[in-house]
């Protein structure tokens, strides 16, 4: 097996020399950066990829072009998906028209598509930022990938390419009780070393069924795991540690740009921002001027890498929470997800959206969701088979968190659906959305 996975490695690095060591280049870059933050070369390597992408822009891109009189990055304005997408044309850069390109779409939480364009390089240079981001959670090249998400109809060809890079696609549509069963059983039948990337909501539904079913941890050997796309709770966490003996670990990260940071092993809840490929803003709510440090804002990314469509000062519609550490390296103290999202409480403040893993304490829910109607209307909706024995314990909680005026309702229901991208909302906001 290990002469295997070998053999996949150097073919990968051997296909990439032949394309000019492009992937290992960006790699050997990243690492410089993120190793040697605070090194003088690092500084300029990300101050030259900052202004390389910013004269790009203004004498390249229509949209752009206004502001060629520019003196830094703040003399850009704010793009959000609508903007993108009102100016899809001007936003492309003339010197990409007629080269090789990739669209990039997604849904995204809202269900209305949006696109952008990357150009080749951008490409393998998010090759470059997952290979490394992977060995950070202790994947390498080669090894069996487990990867738990919504896959493409074209699933049959894809499953091919996935033989070949040792990768095992697995729906996240398959996660009945019987389908953990035997994904556990093939991950305790591997005797080399296992990776999985996954949902979040799907590492909780697999260790839930662990839980219902009173198991033991299981014996394998599993090398890495990695939560995408939505929350990760640290109950969650626990029960992956406790089960598979691994630390997951959540990886923050969108399809229009890339990896943007991912919680390290060391200090498990703390996120390395990428600052190798992307400058990251935390801006308020609602102006456009930067938070301290330790308060909640905006995350608003500018791309050093796309020169087919430079994505400058991009408002994500995520939250973030930004701190600096010993050495002076910013990070993520925490991603809250989405600001369309966001819990409000009866007085019209923003509540963290964490407060919906407390209903964990309540009981082994398979799912829970919490839900905001209106100004002081909220629903909790649990899928269980047993009903919470303290029902006005759980509200009274939750009318500490959202006003004592909250009108809290309780649902228990057969299944709390999942978005067309495959992904689950554990909090919702319908009222403050409208």
């Amino acid at each position: 097996m290990q002469t295997s996975i070998k053999l996949r490695r150097n073919i990968f690095w051997l296909s990439d020399s032949f394309r000019g060591s492009i992937v290992k280049n960006h790699l050997l870059e990243i690492a410089k950066n993120l190793n040697e933050y605070n090194s003088k070369e690092s500084i300029l390597i990300r101050n030259n990829n900052l202004k390389n992408i910013l004269e790009h822009a203004v004498s390249t891109v229509p949209f752009y072009s206004k502001y060629s009189s520019f003196k830094e990055l703040i003399n850009f304005p704010i793009l959000n998906k609508n903007i993108i997408r009102d100016n899809f044309k001007d936003l492309q850069s003339s010197k990409f028209i007629d080269k090789k390109k990739n669209i990039v779409s997604t849904s995204g939480s809202t269900g209305t598509p949006f696109q952008i364009v990357q150009d080749v390089n951008k490409r393998y240079r998010n090759w470059a930022d997952t290979i490394f981001f992977a060995s950070r959670a202790g994947y390498e090249i080669g090894e069996y990938l487990i990867y738990i998400k919504l896959w493409s109809k074209v699933f049959g060809v894809k499953k091919i390419k996935g033989y070949f890079k040792n990768l095992r696609m697995h729906s996240v549509y398959k996660l009945s009780d019987n389908d953990i069963s035997k994904l556990l059983d093939e991950i305790k039948s591997k005797s080399s070393g296992i990776n999985m990337i996954a949902y979040s909501s799907s590492f909780e539904k697999i260790v839930n069924y662990l839980e219902r079913n009173n198991s033991k941890p299981i014996q394998c050997n599993i090398k890495s795991m990695i939560a995408i796309s939505e929350r990760l709770s640290n109950r969650t966490k626990e029960l992956v540690q406790k089960y598979f003996n691994c630390q997951v670990v959540s990886r923050y990260s969108n399809n229009e740009n890339g990896i943007l940071a991912q919680q390290n092993l060391i200090e498990n809840n703390v996120f390395e921002i990428n600052w190798a490929s992307y400058f990251i803003e935390i801006l308020e709510l609602d102006e456009d001027i930067p938070v301290k440090n330790g308060a909640i804002g905006r995350v608003v990314v500018t791309d050093f890498f796309n020169y087919a469509m430079p994505i400058i000062r991009y408002d994500t519609g995520d939250l973030a929470v930004m701190n600096i550490d010993k050495q002076n390296i910013p990070f993520l103290e925490r991603i809250e997800g989405r600001k369309l999202d966001m819990i409000y409480n009866t007085s019209g403040e923003l509540v963290s959206s964490h407060l919906a893993y407390h209903l964990c304490k309540y009981g082994n829910f398979r799912q829970f969701q919490l839900v905001q109607y209106g100004l002081k209307k909220y629903e909790i909706n649990l899928n269980t088979d047993t009903k919470i024995v303290d029902e006005y314990k759980l509200i009274e909680e939750y009318k500490g968190y959202l006003g004592r005026d909250a009108n809290i309702k309780i649902n228990y229901v057969n299944e709390i659906p999942i978005l067309s991208s495959g992904k689950r909302q554990e909090v919702i906001n319908t009222y403050y959305k409208s």
